[in-house]
């Protein structure tokens, strides 16, 4: 039996040994690990934040310099006197901070420079000024880097231009430094060899390629400088200019001293333990060998996941107090484990099932109704309003509600279905042996029911449910499907009327287009894909052409000719309304600039949506557009619906008044489909009310339709306001217009929309051709 227990003593001991200093090491390793990469993270936030400093920086100085040389291009500009420039220049230089100044013509020869050492021709300063006018490039001059600004100096004759040349030294490194707070380094190109303008730390010249290159690939990139680690992120000084390269470091040393002190820590307690574990199973390993056979045991059981079988150590046998911590260990995992896998499945505010076992659930009905002809149907569930709850009342009343909303949903659903919450304000509703009618049923009772009980302590209030239906298996055969199908049918609930609806087939096809229209829509504007098509207006007194409409279609490379309706909502919706309307704005103006050379002086209306009429920098972005074309304010009248003016009709007024003040026609379209009342009419600055075109189509036999449109009429004349019908499709319609004292018509009957390069000649064949002319005037005569 000795030689046994001192076999055990020995292994416990060689044991006990290892097991501490493999921990021990462990933690100093980890330790070490966790440091360095800690250190990298701080140090790549640090570079990333640092660029960002940098870029901002960079952009700030580049809009100084080029105010800077505009300024003293301008002033240049007023001189009446053109004698000893190069003085000028050179005081002009030293005002702004510049180095030099040159005066160049077109080709790049100076003309006058405030340094004589610097006179040759610089072609190039010219030849990059491109569209915007403005240039900014690097130079090397005798060894010494400057950053160059070019700007034209109006109003001279011949052209000229203004060059002015900032030196990029150490100087400029200690602003970065002091700006960014990281260290930085920039780095010219001599003989296309590098050499170091400035900075912080020796970087050996035969690194410096590779550093610039490696860093431009894979990002930040570690090196060593003067026995200091630093991450090294390089990027061009200048957007298009490789002479110059910005290299920004972040130390990594700081970030790792930290860990240093803890490093030591954990060593010092691994040999404290190492020692005290050592001591320990030297006396105690004469009465462990049972115990711990016992604790092996139940090691195992416990490792298998099986917790219902205690350890059996006596009170008087070595290690007692250990095996009842481990019972106790034992039932805290068993409690902690029984939570986690019930926070797994189960939604901890609302106690519903969460999305995991609501899959699972659903994928169970599936298989088990797949063979058998039987319907499922799933229903998502979305509570609105619930942010502006949470903004309003705090996030506990607001769980309260929740909570509230999830008993009232349980209450009423039927028995056998699985209810679940997926995420926020979302619930999931599966019910088997249900098909759609029977869904959109219940539906509606859970659509009414939250509408008005919803309620506690402090607040009693409803909350507006949209609810998406999809069914197994006509809308999906897997759960995935069926989810995604009644997602989709949700997003088309928020628009309609009773908040319901149910999945339809092509769905996932408009969808897509959706998508594709929203990934499109900016190329369309930018490749000139949007085309401008015109529709005529007629003046009922005499028949003439009075104008036209400017309308906008896309002719989409992958989706054919789309019309307004098609992609105008999706652009008004995801903010993008301000790119088209400027497109179909510039396109018409432009358009209407061509008509008048070519003997055609007719005005353009342009549509706009109501998003761009409540943007107070409208008035000064039509009028750049009236400018750049060189087109009179009274050409170019503006339409916007009557709905778009009474969503803020204070802004709108002030908008409109803006651009009528210009010389700008307004007029109001779709009126009388809108809610604005008679006084917001009254008080708006409106040239024109477009009647809708859904009263003017069946004019003159619907007998409503002509009571509506003959006070429509009246009260724009009794306002002073002229009035254009739309929708014109018949000679009896027109006639009874005319006769009612409308001033202007458009529609089918007159013409159809046109491409606009066909309008031109289209007016000229109207105008020629009497019996097109006639038709009209017989069409409106009594």
């Amino acid at each position: 039996m000795e030689p046994l227990l001192h076999s055990l003593r020995f292994k416990l001991l060689i044991l006990t040994i290892l097991l501490v200093g493999i921990t021990q090491f462990g933690t100093v390793v980890t330790t070490a690990i966790m440091a360095e990469d800690d250190a990298v993270r701080q140090a790549q936030a640090n570079l990333s934040l640092g660029e960002a400093l940098f870029n901002e920086l960079m952009r700030g100085r580049s809009r100084s310099m080029v105010q800077s040389v505009t300024a003293t291009a301008e002033e240049l500009s007023a001189r009446a006197d053109t004698k000893d420039r190069a003085t000028w220049l050179a005081e002009e230089s030293a005002t702004i901070g510049a180095e030099f100044s040159l005066l160049l013509d077109n080709d790049g020869s100076v003309i006058a420079t405030s340094d004589d050492s610097i006179a040759d021709t610089w072609p190039d300063l010219v030849s990059r000024a491109g569209e915007d006018n403005i240039a900014r490039s690097s130079m090397i001059i005798d060894g010494r880097f400057f950053e160059i600004v070019t700007v034209p100096v109006t109003n001279m004759m011949p052209d000229m231009w203004l060059s002015a040349g900032f030196e990029v030294d150490a100087a400029l490194i200690d602003l970065f430094r002091e700006r960014i707070g990281l260290d930085a380094t920039i780095i010219g190109r001599i003989d296309n060899l590098p050499h170091v303008i400035g900075g912080s730390g020796a970087i050996d010249d035969t690194e410096l390629d590779a550093l610039i290159s490696e860093s431009a690939i894979i990002g930040a990139t570690p090196i060593e400088i003067g026995g200091e680690h630093f991450l090294v992120k390089s990027r061009p000084f200048l957007h298009d200019s490789r002479e110059l390269t910005v290299l920004l470091k972040a130390p990594l040393n700081q970030a790792i001293a930290p860990y240093r002190t803890l490093q030591f820590i954990a060593l010092t307690i691994g040999v404290l333990a190492l020692i005290i574990a050592i001591v320990g199973a030297a006396r105690l390993s004469r009465g462990i060998r049972v115990p711990i056979e016992r604790l092996k045991a139940a090691a195992r059981r416990i490792s298998d996941g099986d917790y219902s079988m205690p350890v059996g150590v006596r009170q008087n046998e070595e290690l007692a107090d250990l095996s009842a911590a481990i019972n106790d260990m034992q039932s805290q995992i068993a409690r902690r484990e029984d939570r986690i896998v019930h926070e797994a499945h189960f939604d901890r505010l609302t106690g519903l099932p969460n999305h995991l076992p609501a899959i699972q659930s659903l994928d169970e009905s599936i298989r088990k109704l797949y063979s058998m002809d039987g319907e499922i149907s799933v229903m998502l569930i979305s509570l609105s309003g619930f942010s502006d709850i949470r903004t309003s009342f705090g996030q506990a009343i607001s769980d309260e509600l929740l909570v509230t909303a999830a008993q009232q949903l349980r209450s009423m659903v039927p028995p056998d279905a699985s209810l679940a919450r997926l995420d926020g304000d979302e619930f999931l509703l599966i019910m088997e042996s249900t098909d759609v009618t029977s869904a959109w049923t219940t539906a509606e009772t859970i659509e009414r029911m939250l509408a008005t009980d919803l309620w506690n302590d402090t607040i009693n209030i409803g909350a507006n449910a949209c609810i998406g239906i999809s069914t197994f298996p006509h809308d999906g055969n897997n759960a995935e499907k069926l989810l995604s199908h009644a997602a989709m049918a949700r997003q088309e609930a928020r628009q309609a009327p009773e908040r319901i609806a149910a999945y339809r087939t092509g769905t996932e096809e408009q969808v897509a287009m959706r998508l594709d229209i929203l990934g499109s829509l900016q190329r369309g504007a930018r490749e000139d894909e949007f085309k401008l098509y015109l529709q005529p207006k007629v003046r009922l007194a005499d028949g003439a052409i009075c104008g036209a409409e400017a309308l906008i279609r896309w002719d989409h490379p992958t989706l054919g000719l789309l019309s307004p309706q098609e992609f105008v909502p999706i652009a008004e919706q995801t903010g993008n309304a301000a790119l088209v309307s400027q497109w179909v704005l510039t396109a018409a103006v432009r358009e209407c600039r061509r008509w008048i050379g070519e003997g055609i002086d007719l005005p353009v209306s342009v549509n706009l949506s109501g998003h761009d009429i409540l943007n107070p920098d409208l008035p000064q972005t039509v009028i750049n557009i009236l400018r750049e074309q060189n087109l009179d304010p009274a050409c170019l009248m503006l339409e916007f619906a009557e709905q778009a003016l009474c969503s803020d009709f204070e802004l709108a007024t002030v908008v409109l008044q803006s651009l009528r003040d210009l010389g700008i026609k307004i007029s109001v379209d779709d009126f009388g489909t809108g809610h604005s009342s008679l006084a917001h009419i009254r008080n708006l600055p409106v040239d024109e009310l477009k009647i809708d075109q859904s009263f003017v189509t069946e004019l003159p036999d619907n007998r409503k339709d002509v009571a509506i449109v003959r006070a429509m009429i009246e009260l724009a004349h009794s306002l002073g306001i002229e009035v254009l019908a739309e929708g014109v499709e018949s000679r009896p319609a027109m006639s009874w217009l005319a006769n009612m004292g409308c001033e202007r018509a458009q529609g089918f009957l007159i013409s159809r929309p046109m491409p606009a390069e066909t309008f031109s000649q289209w007016v000229e064949h109207y105008s020629e051709d009497r019996t097109a002319y006639v038709s009209v005037i017989e069409a409106i005569s009594p």
